[in-house]
């Protein structure tokens, strides 16, 4: 396997970080704002009109949790094309704008508990913000100063590329905003602000191949594109996530001389190890049928054993996981370039002609079965009454 470099180095998770989209938009309205400032008032007043319907999104995800809870809650992917971050929405909220990310979560909370789908509150430094979520485009009105509605700008920018439904059924898209500023006839300084976003296909170069094998942990994800990510000061690959959300894995064990981050049907096997890291490859059978412990040996050569990455390592809080990415696979089987002759005989028995079974054999009509994954959600969620008898 063979793996590309992004294009530019991750930032650091600050608001406006140059040359990012994020940078772009917060620059458009700050210059939108300052040839309104006059010395007898700093106070400013943004109408933000959003192409985003989030309770729709909220709707067709079908999450197993009320919509205040799936909002905060939301798996959100931020980055470029060979980086990317996974984090909750109040994660990534609270990563890139800790003063008052999760002030605006809690809005939007607020707005979605509401039966009118909408509310009012105050954010950090005294903003007074008006939400409403009624319409297919969500609206919302705040006072406040320069600095603080610039900021709003960029949250909102965000939140309503992060979550929303991905036109295609499967593969990455990206999801990139934009902002028109226009500014409005009222006695407070005023201007609207029309928020779009477009959604374009992952675009692979001929040589990227499969592409990474992180993306099969997402069925269709939207990345946002242009906003910071944490910075990555030993070069490492691929798509961070927190080790809680490393798709469907539960069991961490050694297997042979190696860590096992391990699930029903997938699987996650350390590639690499740096003092503050360590990069996974994603394994998993994609008809859902459960995948056996041995089986990374032959799907995946880069693995590295205990004596790099070890059990222990996975209760350093302080510890980055990074899912390799992976954009280049070359398959020799069948193939000139296979280098047959160096394929010798391994040293096993030689087997003789025949056929022994041990078992006796029937015929019968094929059953249909339900994937081990599945029956293991069933068990988990089953109540047992143990009794003990003398």
């Amino acid at each position: 396997m063979k793996t590309t470099r992004s294009s530019a180095p991750s930032d650091e998770s600050r608001s406006g970080s140059p040359g990012t989209i994020l940078e772009t938009i917060t620059h458009k309205i700050d210059e939108s704002l300052t040839p309104m400032r006059t010395a007898a008032s700093q106070l400013f007043q943004a109408e933000f009109d959003m192409d985003w319907d989030l309770t729709n999104f909220l709707r067709r995800q079908e999450y197993d949790a009320t919509w205040e809870t799936a909002v905060e809650l939301a798996i959100t992917l931020t980055g470029s094309n060979g980086n990317a971050q996974a984090l909750t929405c109040m994660d990534y909220m609270c990563q890139t704008w800790p003063l008052s990310g999760r002030v605006v979560v809690r809005l939007l909370q607020k707005a979605l508990v509401s039966p009118a789908l909408s509310c009012s509150g105050f954010l950090v430094g005294g903003t007074e913000v008006d939400i409403d979520l009624t319409s297919p485009r969500a609206l919302i009105v705040a006072r406040g100063s320069q600095a603080a509605l610039t900021e709003l700008c960029g949250q909102l920018s965000w939140l309503g590329a992060a979550l929303r439904t991905s036109p295609r059924s499967s593969g990455i898209g990206f999801s990139t905003p934009s902002i028109s500023v226009t500014r409005s006839s009222t006695a407070l300084p005023s201007v609207t602000v029309r928020i779009g976003y477009t959604d374009t296909d992952y675009g692979l170069s001929p040589d990227e191949g499969s592409a990474s094998c992180w993306r099969a942990m997402f069925r269709n994800p939207l990345i946002v594109n242009g906003f910071p990510i944490l910075a990555r000061p030993e070069n490492e690959l691929g798509l961070e996530l927190p080790l809680g959300m490393m798709a469907e894995t539960r069991f961490a064990t050694h297997y042979g001389s190696t860590l096992v981050l391990k699930g029903p049907c997938t699987m996650l096997i350390p590639t690499y190890r740096t003092e503050r890291s360590i990069t996974w490859h994603f394994l998993f059978n994609e008809d859902g049928e459960r995948i056996p412990y041995y089986s990374f040996r032959k799907r995946c050569s880069t693995w590295i054993g205990t004596d790099k990455a070890h059990i222990g390592l996975l209760e350093d809080r302080n510890m980055r996981h990074f899912v390799g990415w992976a954009s280049h696979v070359t398959r020799h089987l069948g193939t000139e370039d296979m280098p047959y002759d160096k394929i010798d005989w391994s040293g096993a028995k030689s087997c003789t002609t025949g056929l022994a079974v041990e078992q006796k054999l029937t015929a019968r009509k094929r059953r249909r079965h339900r994937c081990l994954a599945h029956v293991t959600n069933l068990v988990a969620k089953a109540f047992y009454l143990l009794k003990q008898t003398m």
